[in-house]
């Protein structure tokens, strides 16, 4: 004789049911939280690649201008930027990927790139430089208020300027010799790492 089964016993029970939709979902957000700090790692390495882009233009308009440095600004909105622009690609689209942060939701280009020159190296002869691996170039400004490239000249004296913590508690520092730090506040609040005393 055959035993017919429920169908009570082929079903998945309420209980059962609401246990993997939990699981489900727990691993849903596990997933999205991974994804989401997986993102955020591309954005900073995004950033870092934008800096060593315009450390290779600076060295390459130092070797067309006697080896000495441009002004973080000039008149208006004019500023380092546009000094460098023959060296990264002259169209606005290929500027702006350069100076502007994936990460940087704020960013009021082209006024106010993503990162401001240093202030103390205006029209600086990099002879007059010294310990280019310890001397920062460029660093991530807020670039968020007003008109004009004032917001391009950072320094110790001014933190305001500098965006600190736009990479998770770390920014990223672009260095005379081209590399780049990603560091947190305090490592770049020390003086010798702007360099307002040139030799």
């Amino acid at each position: 004789m055959k035993h017919l089964s429920s169908p009570l016993s082929l079903a998945f029970t309420l209980v059962e049911l609401l246990v993997v939709i939990t699981i489900v979902g727990l691993l849903a957000a596990l997933s999205l939280g991974a994804v989401q700090s997986a993102m955020r790692e591309s954005r900073r390495g995004a950033c870092v690649s934008n800096l060593k882009q315009i450390g290779t233009a600076f060295w390459n308009y130092l070797g067309d201008n006697d080896f000495t440095l441009p002004q973080r600004f000039y008149q208006g909105d004019e500023g380092y930027k546009d000094r460098l622009a023959p060296y990264l690609g002259a169209s606005s689209n290929a500027l702006k990927k350069v100076f502007v942060c994936p990460e940087h939701r704020l960013c009021a280009w082209p006024h106010q790139p993503s990162y401001g020159m240093n202030f103390y190296l205006d029209n600086l002869s990099v002879n007059q430089l010294n310990s280019f691996s310890d001397l920062i170039l460029v660093a991530e400004s807020r670039g968020d208020e007003g008109r004009g490239s004032h917001r391009a000249c950072i320094d110790d004296a001014s933190p305001g300027q500098r965006d600190l913590t736009r990479h998770g508690k770390k920014s990223n520092y672009l260095m005379m010799d081209g590399h780049v730090e990603s560091q947190m506040a305090e490592w770049a609040n020390q003086t010798n790492r702007w360099g307002d005393k040139p030799q």
